[in-house]
């Protein structure tokens, strides 16, 4: 009876053939690679579900385990499923697709028997590698999915050595030299392969995780300070404005109920006037204010994904793209949400009035308070209106209180009740963060009858010295108060300005303590600001993600065809189809070149050598040494023809022997000269002979 090795009998539910191990093991490597990035946003048991998968997997390689029968499978598959739906609901959300490719990824490998098994998977793993794409495409990210990818192709190159011992290393070697020779078509099809809009838009729920909402408590602008993410990037044409001057607008909250200010809805009786002015659009609204003479400043804005509608800018904001629109409220939004990064260019006017006629409707929201809630600060602000001249004058009074009495600024106020916080922040607790102190403006000036409402967005900004740009991260979120005043329109008024003034000329830095500090994350440049070795290494390796951002992920379809005009003039489909036909060729050309670069030089063993110089030698002579010939028998045939006796050509023929085919010999340079020594001796006695 013949024994075979276990990878060519047969197993219960398995193939002929088993996988083999090298070639599993790059597999199972290049599929935990290609998951990794997800694990933050995956649920628990999907992980434990994985790590299952693969083991299970490894104990069938050990023939310690069967696969699964179709019943088991069936099970897992619609178990599966069911535990999505539970734990990420019924919501057309990115993340629960991307769950159910994940589990599919997962199972896959459970029933990997045959090589085709084997190439499923792994092209499975191309799609999970572009499926984190979606959420992120840092440069981290990048290199990494890049690491990822050779283990996937590394994987295929084992499969393609179904039958041999693969070596892992050498597979991996031979992945990085296939992706580096396919950069150069790459890079052809980046730049100048038409740019398709996606066709589907789904939300996810991780890109909403940060940044501002449109309802808000003080505590929620507090807790972003805690964050370093980056909310945006900023490229001014010139030199950006000083820090005091960096008010990014965001959203406007009108309305208040129980501690919470939310964004205010267009009244449904108005819903015949024009609430957003596009920027595609050639009708201009009514709201929109005249910017004639006034000075501009233009920049662009490179926006992280949000899933919100919403964007920034410094007043008055008038967008330049055709996606773009102003609202009747003065904010700039988007007609899709931002699900990726996003880039959009702006033009500020600061000197713009904003909204010089105040409509009937808009006085009478921007002076609704709630009834029976926060008594005392209502009857406060209406005995201090009695000695004010003017509503400015008003305003002005109340900061002075602000900067006189026993109040702080601390990103970790006490904890308000949700009834009359407003009293309890101004007159029990006096401590409180942006967003404390312009509730309670808000709330005083709507008391005496003074239109007023809350903007939520972020002030101040960190300038990057590598390459100019503004940076403006989650802890610079921020809170103030417009007022309207007749003939002025809507003015900015900043409490936080009156309590912690360093916050605002010199940068969130300088107004925390060193308590407030502590709590921030370590990589913030709040932390880091002493550590100037730690600061610029932060602010290289963020101009590098920046250029990034502007080159690589900003590189959309109006900045492709910007790059085709400088290149062709008048984009034609002809001149678009030959480009890619020439840049296909040269990348083609390329990657040949380096086929043959890269391409080892056969070596020949050196006794080989010289018996070839013998032969081609004596073939010149007319003595051709015949096809089925060793070197030991050519060279007794001719010598035999030439009647030379044994002693004259054995001595050759043994040492040829021994150097060629017997590997217990000793092979030096002592012996190479002797034989070449006897091979010319040999040559002239045949020639001569």
């Amino acid at each position: 009876m013949d024994i075979q090795s276990k990878t060519d009998r047969y197993t219960p539910h398995g193939v002929q053939r088993q996988i083999p191990r090298n070639s599993l093991i790059l597999i199972m490597l290049a599929q935990a690679a290609v998951v990794i990035p997800h694990i933050d946003q995956l649920s628990f048991w999907i992980i434990i579900l994985g790590l299952a998968c693969a083991c299970w997997r490894w104990m069938i390689f050990l023939d310690r385990w069967h696969f699964p029968p179709w019943w088991l499978k069936a099970a897992l598959i619609f178990g599966s499923a069911a535990i999505i739906l539970i734990t990420e609901g019924v919501q057309h959300r990115l993340e629960t697709w991307t769950s159910f490719l994940i589990v599919a990824f997962a199972l896959k490998l459970i029933e990997t028997k045959s090589r085709r098994d084997a190439y499923a998977v792994l092209f499975l793993a191309c799609f999970v590698i572009a499926t984190e794409f979606i959420y992120k495409q840092t440069i981290l990210i990048s290199l990494y999915q890049s690491i990822a990818l050779i283990l996937v192709v590394a994987a295929m190159v084992g499969m393609n050595q179904f039958h041999t011992d693969v070596n892992i290393v050498s597979a991996i070697k031979t992945a990085g030299k296939l992706l580096a020779q396919a950069i150069p078509l790459m890079l052809v099809l980046f730049l100048f392969f038409p740019r398709i809009t996606p066709f589907w838009s789904v939300p996810t729920a991780s890109t909403a995780r940060t940044g501002l909402s449109s309802a808000m408590t003080p505590g929620d602008v507090a807790q972003l300070t805690r964050s370093d993410e980056i909310a945006f990037r900023a490229v001014f044409d010139g030199p950006p404005p000083s820090t005091e001057d960096l008010y990014w607008r965001g959203l406007v909250f009108s309305n208040y109920l129980q501690g919470t200010w939310s964004v205010g809805s267009f009244p449904f009786s108005q819903r015949t006037l024009k609430r957003i002015d596009w920027t595609d659009d050639d009708i201009i609204s009514p709201f929109r204010p005249d910017v004639k003479g006034l000075r501009k400043i233009s920049y662009q804005i490179l926006q992280e994904p949000t899933d919100k509608i919403w964007q920034f800018g410094i007043d008055l904001a008038i967008p330049r793209d055709g996606d773009n629109g102003l609202t009747w409220d003065f904010r700039l939004i988007s007609k899709k949400p931002m699900s990726t990064l996003t880039r959009y260019s702006i033009d500020s006017y600061p000197g713009a009035v904003l909204d010089k006629t105040l409509p009937r409707w808009s006085r009478k929201r921007e002076t609704t308070l709630p009834l029976q809630d926060n008594p005392r600060i209502v009857a406060y602000a209406k005995e201090q209106y009695k000695n004010a001249a003017s509503d400015q004058a008003f305003i002005e009074q109340i900061l002075q209180a602000i900067r006189e009495q026993n109040f702080r600024y601390t990103l970790r106020p006490p904890v308000l009740a949700r009834n009359n916080s407003i009293d309890q922040f101004w007159f029990d607790t006096q401590a409180g963060f942006c967003m404390h102190y312009a509730g309670a403006l808000t709330y005083m000036l709507r008391a005496v009858d003074i239109p007023a409402r809350i903007v939520g967005g972020y002030q101040g900004g960190e300038i990057n010295p590598v390459t100019g740009h503004v940076i403006v991260r989650q802890y610079l979120a921020h809170a103030w108060v417009e007022a309207w005043i007749p003939e002025k329109g809507w003015l900015r008024f900043d409490p936080t300005a009156a309590i912690a003034p360093e916050r605002i000329e010199q940068g969130f830095d300088a107004a925390i303590t060193d308590d407030d500090r502590d709590t921030l994350s370590v990589f913030t440049n709040a932390r880091l600001g002493k550590m100037l070795l730690a600061a610029r290494m932060m602010y290289l390796f963020e101009s590098l993600e920046h250029r990034w951002n502007m080159f690589v992920v900003g590189y959309d379809a109006k900045r492709q065809s910007n790059t085709l005009q400088r290149i062709l003039g008048d984009v034609t489909p002809l001149r678009v189809a030959l480009v890619l036909l020439i840049g296909g060729g040269i990348s083609f050309a390329l990657a040949g070149l380096s086929l043959l670069l890269l391409r080892k030089k056969k070596t020949v063993h050196p006794v080989i050598k010289l018996f070839v110089q013998f032969t081609n030698d004596l073939s010149k002579k007319g003595v051709t040494r015949k096809p089925h010939e060793s070197p030991m028998q050519f060279i007794r045939r001719i010598c035999t023809n030439k009647n030379l006796n044994e002693a004259q050509f054995k001595p050759v023929i043994d040492r040829l022997r021994a150097n060629l085919y017997n590997p217990e010999s000793t092979f030096n340079k002592f012996e190479l000269n002797t034989l070449r020594k006897e091979l010319t001796q040999l040559k002239q006695m045949l020639l001569s002979a």
